[in-house]
């Protein structure tokens, strides 16, 4: 037996983690960018070596599309293998963590 909870978001659960509208800010003080941080950092390239550097390995392929099959909603890979897996209840979503 695996342990769960089951969650369920609804308008009302959305609309109270939303909370009232406040006053405007004052705008900050600009920060550094990223390159920047790197630099700080220990990073000796350029910015355009920086930015190369971030490219990784092409990876798996995500999620393409939605099926519906007795009451569960399947996020759905290229390769049509489920990923994800939620429960439909009485038009709600119930999620399992």
């Amino acid at each position: 037996m695996s342990n769960y909870t089951e969650i369920e978001i609804s308008d009302l659960t959305l609309a109270f983690l939303r909370g009232e509208k406040g006053e405007a800010g004052t705008d900050g003080k600009d920060g550094l960018s990223a390159y920047e941080v790197a630099v700080q950092n220990g990073f000796t390239g350029t910015e355009e070596e920086w930015l190369e550097s971030l490219r990784g390995e092409e990876g798996a392929s995500g999620m393409v599309g939605f099926e519906v099959r007795d009451g569960y909603l399947f996020a759905i890979s290229e390769n049509s293998e489920n990923i994800n897996k939620f429960k439909i209840k009485d038009g709600h979503m119930i999620v399992t963590i």
